[in-house]
């Protein structure tokens, strides 16, 4: 049961503080932790989660902040669209690993698309074409791919600087990288500050979103957590989740976490 009382705003507890009870967190034993099935390594991940959370609002945020003031819309848009044309090659590479032609056609076709009439995919023209012709965009990434293999049912857990993912997608996260054009082809000093700006990207695009939930949630990391995991399990069945004889849904009801 959560606690009736809001928790109290981060910042009000000097960041020392709170980072020091963070990292004391990661030492206690994860299994004495568990208090719901998906996430076994609670005290572990809220510690984790902590830490992140003092990162964020002491440099992502204000960077997102401040990136969105002295950015044009527009521009952001196009910054945008150029990192999602990026990430196709993850797109369709898993697709193709999946077995699943259509998600392989439908990003490679956007890849092709935006690459040439998109200018490097600074516009979507993909998505902008006519049925039966548009194309919209479709994550396909190795976590995916590894729970179509086989693997369906992981255990939460909250990657340090990252945030909110599974034992089975953090190591998926490492094979996409490397799969992404940037990551794959691109020295180090490219490398580090393409992916900074993605993540300064990433998170202006959730700023109203993220302090929308802080402001309604009793409790802000179980309140993402449950966010993350339905949206994991519509992308791993492709928005199509199957469901019991009763109207179930089959991914809840048979959660083993591993």
């Amino acid at each position: 049961m959560l606690d009736p009382a809001p928790p109290r705003p981060a910042r009000h507890v000097r960041p020392r503080r709170l980072l020091g009870l963070a990292l004391a967190g990661l030492l206690m034993p994860a299994a004495a932790s568990a208090q719901t099935p998906e996430d076994p390594f609670e005290r572990t991940n809220r510690a984790i989660f902590s830490v992140n959370q003092v990162i964020d609002g002491a440099i992502l945020k204000p960077l997102a902040i401040g990136y969105r003031a002295v950015t044009p819309e527009v521009v952001r848009t196009g910054v945008g669209n150029v990192y999602l044309n990026l990430s196709e090659p993850v797109n369709f590479i898993n697709g193709a690993l999946q077995g699943n032609g259509e998600r392989f056609g439908n990003a490679f076709g956007r890849f092709f698309i935006n690459t040439t009439l998109g200018l490097g995919g600074i516009f979507d023209v993909a998505s902008n074409l006519e049925p039966p012709y548009n194309r919209p965009y479709a994550r396909e990434d190795f976590g995916q791919t590894l729970a179509v293999w086989g693997w369906k049912d992981s255990a939460y857990f909250v990657i340090p600087f990252f945030g909110p993912s599974t034992i089975r997608d953090t190591g998926g996260f490492a094979v996409d990288f490397v799969t992404t054009p940037w990551g794959f082809f691109a020295p180090t000093e490219v490398t580090i500050p393409v992916a900074a700006l993605r993540a300064i990207d990433l998170r202006e695009g959730v700023l109203d979103q993220l302090d929308d939930l802080e402001r309604s949630s009793l409790d802000y990391y179980a309140s993402l957590r449950s966010i993350y995991l339905q949206r994991r399990e519509q992308e791993i069945f492709n928005g199509e989740v199957p469901t019991t004889d009763e109207g179930q849904d089959i991914f809840q009801e048979e959660f083993l976490p591993q």
